[in-house]
């Protein structure tokens, strides 16, 4: 069976070597069809029982030694802060629905009413019950989901076809709380309270890390649905949206706004449930569509309440990114793997036969499924996602550091590719100028939750990137820009990463312990690249020139960063050069809520250890920030 996927894209455009001061980048549509919708989101639909996804509570410790050993020991800040928690996977199953099953199953009934199947993380959620609990049994039955395995219930509204199921599954004597809106009615709570807590919700809360309620809604008919944080963005659950789809969508963004417009962490990924829209007009539809479309939601699972009319119309305008429900649809964000590869019982013994296939397509989810796998060179020419199993799963180009004389991955100019799960460490490519030492890219690449580690090169010591690129949940650290055989002015600089054009955007990552013989020991921004930072870290880095954490010639926008304990020449922080050269301004850096202390230069003389600007930079500083030494307005000195 086919499962459809399609990775983030976010695009920013950066022209010329003059990028412009503004408070956030704007996020583009991006696409692999002509279809007029919003940037996609790699996510799985199946009709198949989901298996829960545990991750751990933080990203693992990289167990590679770095690559390299500083000069000088930076010194540190106590305990550096820990990256916010990573997001949960989600794999949601509609188990009552009125809509016919999604698989042929002649045991699944499809009765009118909703109710999903929640395994979030390590948890089970149900969220409404539907009209029988009969019926509601024994479609779990039928998909092997046990009843005893729930955490938590939540119910969106006090309507018979969301709440009569649950006394059945009461009665079988389990106690999980039931978080409700405080405005249902007094007998139904004291009903409830009879078997198990019940929990009454009147403003939003996050009643599970992650998952957060929208509070009540509406006036005459009272309702809550679900907001899910995942690796992809937001998930938005309802039951009938009875307070209007557009209005519910508005509170999720709400709750969960965005550090910055286009934060991939924070885009709504998915819209799942009833939608009320039996008796909406063609006319009301259209506005729907568009109003959703001008929120950024990705896509649509319309289903119950929502009608035929309704449903037909989401599904002509959404094409490939509506899904139909009925029970037993699953949804997985991430997606599990199409096809998988590993050195025996696999489809596939490489990535690139996986890749080359003619079988694989736009969207294909490519699963390694070793826990090492040794492959150098792998040119990723296909929109498609490439990822490892619940841990790191460890892709590298040789089994010792510097042995390949390749890098691990290509991302080709024009593809949308997404890089999840994975371990990328040991490449090498000695003999490339433009290089890329874990990864080069060219095209549009996320990372999701990778590590990029003990990797080697001329420039981007651990990524290369001439394109888009987004890192969510990430590390890349230990990698070392050390020169190769074509030594000019733009080798050996971006230990970490050298973005050499487009935008890089960190969303709760880290980028430590990188070395570069040159400029930017974790980055090196050129001038027409543009660095957007979110709730990161960019700490003990170290560069034998300027800029040991980042040697800036081009943009950033550092917003909850800490920049901390690296070494450099001067700027041991950020280095942010200025030129006047051919009336072109180059260096331009905003931050906002940005700690940068104690960095480490070498060049005491009149160099500033945290932030250094240079002639005709242009720094835009914003409130709440603590800097060491320096405040990003010095000049250098006459000569």
């Amino acid at each position: 069976m086919r499962i459809h996927s399609i990775g983030i894209s976010i695009l920013v455009l950066v022209v010329g070597c003059i990028p412009a001061p503004v408070s956030s980048p704007t996020a583009a549509v991006v696409q692999d069809t002509p279809t007029p919708v919003m940037p996609t989101v790699g996510v799985t639909v199946a009709s198949a029982t989901p298996t829960a996804t545990i991750l751990p509570s933080e990203m693992p410790p990289t167990t590679i030694e770095p690559a390299f050993q500083p000069v000088t020991n930076a010194p540190t800040v106590g305990a550096l802060p820990a990256l916010t928690r990573p997001r949960q996977d989600l794999h949601l199953t509609i188990i009552y629905d009125n809509v016919p099953p999604a698989i042929n199953d002649s045991r699944l009934r499809a009765e009118w009413g909703f109710a999903a199947w929640l395994e979030y993380g390590d948890q089970v959620v149900l969220f409404d019950t539907g009209g029988d609990s009969q019926v509601l049994l024994a479609n779990m039955e039928a998909l092997g989901l046990d009843p005893q395995a729930i955490d938590v219930i939540v119910l969106s509204h006090e309507h018979g076809d969301h709440t009569e199921g649950l006394w059945g599954l009461l009665a079988l004597g389990i106690k999980p709380p039931i978080y409700l809106p405080a405005r249902f009615s007094t007998s139904f709570k004291q009903r409830a309270r009879a078997y198990t807590e019940v929990v009454e919700m009147s403003d939003s809360q996050e009643i599970l890390p992650g998952l957060h309620t929208t509070g009540q809604m509406g006036t005459s008919i009272i309702e809550q649905g679900l907001v899910i944080e995942t690796p992809l963005g937001l998930v938005v659950l309802t039951g009938c949206a009875h307070p209007g789809i557009v209005q519910i969508v508005r509170r999720a963004q709400e709750i969960l706004p965005g550090e910055i417009a286009g934060d991939p962490t924070r885009a709504i990924a998915w819209v799942v449930g009833g939608f009320h829209l039996m008796e909406a007009t063609s006319g009301q539809i259209r506005n729907i569509m568009a109003d959703l479309r001008a929120l950024g939601v990705q896509r649509l699972t319309a289903t119950h309440c929502t009608g035929e009319s309704a449903i037909a119309a989401f599904a002509a305008d959404y094409a490939d990114y509506y899904v139909s429900g009925g029970v037993g649809r699953v949804i997985s964000l991430p997606p599990v793997p199409d096809v998988t590869v590993c050195a025996a019982g696999c489809d596939f013994a490489t990535i690139q036969a996986a890749i080359d296939a003619d079988e694989t397509v736009t969207g294909t989810v490519i699963g390694v499924a070793e826990a090492i796998h040794t492959e150098e060179g792998i040119v990723v020419h296909k929109s498609i996602t490439i990822q490892g199993e619940e841990e790191q799963t460890i892709v590298q180009a040789h089994a010792q550091p510097e042995v390949s004389k390749q890098r691990v991955f290509a991302i080709s100019p024009g593809v949308t590719v997404t890089l999840r799960l994975l371990t990328i460490r040991h490449g090498n490519p000695y003999t490339d100028p433009e290089s890329g030492g874990g990864v080069r890219n060219d095209g549009t690449l996320t990372l999701d939750r990778c590590i990029v580690t003990a990797n080697r090169a001329s420039a981007g010591g651990g990524i290369h990137s001439d394109g888009t690129l987004t890192l969510i949940d990430s590390v890349v650290e230990g990698n070392a820009s050390r020169g190769g055989i074509d030594h000019h002015l733009e080798c050996e600089t971006g230990g970490g990463i050298k973005v050499l054009s487009g935008v890089t955007i960190l969303v709760n990552s880290r980028v430590s312990h990188n070395e570069a013989m040159g400029k930017g020991g974790g980055f090196h921004i050129a001038c027409v690249g543009r660095l957007i930072s979110i709730n990161s870290m960019i700490n003990d880095n170290y560069s034998a020139q300027d800029g040991g954490g980042i040697f800036l010639n081009g943009a950033a926008e550092l917003t909850h960063t800490t920049i901390t304990a690296n070494e450099g020449k001067n700027g041991g922080g950020i280095y942010v050069e200025g030129s006047a050269e051919h009336d072109v301004i180059r260096g331009w850096l905003a931050y906002t809520g940005t700690l940068i202390v104690d960095n480490v230069i070498r060049m005491e003389k009149y160099g500033a250890a945290d932030c250094f600007s240079g002639d005709h930079a242009r720094v835009a500083v914003n409130n709440n920030n603590i800097v060491g030494d320096g405040d990003c307005e010095l000049t250098f000195p006459e000569k």
